[in-house]
């Protein structure tokens, strides 16, 4: 009788170990797994190179070929965004539960056609007619300050005109504004278009100067210079030019006196 209570109580006694140990191989949690968000950014096919990109308040930097990686991710939704001066900014949220890889193409703001902004700063020579005294540059262009003209606040830029033999440096002022796909200048007390941005080659429009009208026509927005170049024909008994680059701003301008081309540039 003795034998057979022991034996029952050790039965028990395993029968509990068992069921102990059972449970704490169920309690461990399994190895939680984790993701990548990569991928590159690129403006017009083209790699963009140490652009800032942040999944929520993680940052990372693209490499020079526009690549970028967020590795060891937990499942979560988290918002992908840039945000940079000259381009539309890009802000998605992303449903991590598997490895991404993204394409993020970046395009320009309107405004970015020509970048309004104190500070900005443009030189440019004058290839007709240069000053034979002189390799400096013959023309620059500043933006200087902001003011309010027909309730509307205009960029003030400072021509600096050193080309048509001037004794002593020729100086005047423009007052200019990018509104939508727009660029206005404030002249003869009045708001004047002066160039359509994003429109298809051979759209026409018209613009004035005073009480001269200009017919235009974009004619050109290939790569035959750089990227993104667009190009304007203003037709008033003789054909003027402008010229119009992404990201940098009037690229270059002629008429039949006068070339202008950009030489160097400094964006804020």
């Amino acid at each position: 009788m003795k034998n057979v209570l022991l034996y029952i109580a050790f039965s028990i006694s395993f029968l509990l170990f068992v069921k102990c140990k059972d449970d704490i191989i169920e309690s461990v949690p399994e190895p939680e797994e984790l993701y990548k968000v990569e991928g590159i950014v690129l403006t017009n096919n083209v790699p963009v190179n140490n652009m800032n990109l942040f999944l929520d308040s993680v940052k990372c930097i693209t490499d020079s070929l526009g690549y970028f990686l967020f590795d060891s991710l937990k499942s979560q939704t988290a918002s992908l965004k840039i945000n940079y001066a000259l381009y539309v900014p890009i802000d998605t949220l992303l449903n991590i539960n598997k490895n991404l890889y993204l394409n993020l193409e970046l395009n320009y703001k309107s405004d970015s056609f020509f970048p309004l902004s104190i500070g900005n700063k443009w030189a440019y020579n004058n290839v007709m007619r240069p000053r034979p005294d002189s390799t400096e540059i013959e023309l620059t262009v500043e933006v200087v300050g902001i003011e309010q003209m027909a309730n509307l606040d205009f960029y003030k830029l400072l021509y600096t005109d050193a080309s048509s033999g001037y004794t002593d440096t020729s100086r005047y002022y423009r007052y200019m504004r990018v509104s939508g796909d727009s660029l206005f200048e404030y002249v003869c007390d009045e708001v004047q278009l002066l160039s359509l941005f994003n429109i298809p080659v051979d759209s026409h429009f018209t613009t004035s100067r005073c009480i001269f009208n200009f017919d235009v026509t974009l004619y050109d927005n290939s790569n035959h210079f750089l990227n993104y170049y667009y190009r304007s024909i203003l037709t008033l008994g003789a054909d003027h030019y402008l010229s119009f680059q992404k990201g940098v701003g009037m690229s270059s301008w002629a008429t039949e006196a006068n070339y202008y081309i950009l030489e160097s540039y400094f964006i804020n």
